[in-house]
């Protein structure tokens, strides 16, 4: 013990130091070491389930994303369809459109002309009318210097007849 002494160290207070510290050593190992170890046993347990929801999580995620990118697709497919069915059925009713317009504008034709055609002949009637009043109203002067009265009445109810017979037969 004198070898301790010599460095300044006490030979008692080494071994009660030696003691101390074995019975701390005791009561760590013995009390805190097991707690210790569980609660950290429990923390990677919790961290490993945490990273078991995480990865489930990201799998999830990945499984909606693909899932949300058919969706896009098949209703991008759905729109591109749409559009094509409207653009055709528009295209069938700008056709039936016009079809009916030119036949409408046919028929207007058709009926515009038919009406011209009847306009004309009323005014071809009555110009015939207007002449035949005229001429017979200048032979009845004409007549009238020439020929006698007799023979002018005879002459007039003659050309009369004679242009109402006519009327009749362009009027057929």
């Amino acid at each position: 013990m004198d070898i301790l002494q010599q460095f300044g160290i006490n030979g008692k207070l080494l071994i009660v130091q030696l003691i101390n510290f074995a019975v701390l050593v005791f009561v760590i190992w013995k009390l805190v070491l097991p707690r210790l170890t569980k609660l950290m046993d429990e923390r990677k347990r919790s961290i490993e389930e945490q990273l078991k929801a995480a990865e489930d999580a990201r799998k999830e995620v990945e499984a909606s994303k693909a899932a949300r990118e058919r969706e896009q697709d098949k209703a991008a497919a759905e729109a591109t369809a749409l559009l094509k069915d409207a653009k055709d059925q528009a295209d069938r009713t700008r056709t039936e459109l016009l079809n009916a317009a030119k036949k409408d504008a046919d028929a207007l034709r058709a009926r515009t002309e038919e009406q011209l055609a009847v306009e004309r002949e009323k005014l071809r009637a009555e110009l015939r009318a207007e002449v035949a009043s005229l001429t017979i109203e200048t032979t009845r002067k004409v007549l009238s210097d020439v020929v006698k009265p007799t023979d002018q009445k005879k002459m007039v109810a003659e050309a009369a007849k004679y242009l109402k017979k006519q009327e009749k037969v362009r009027g057929k």
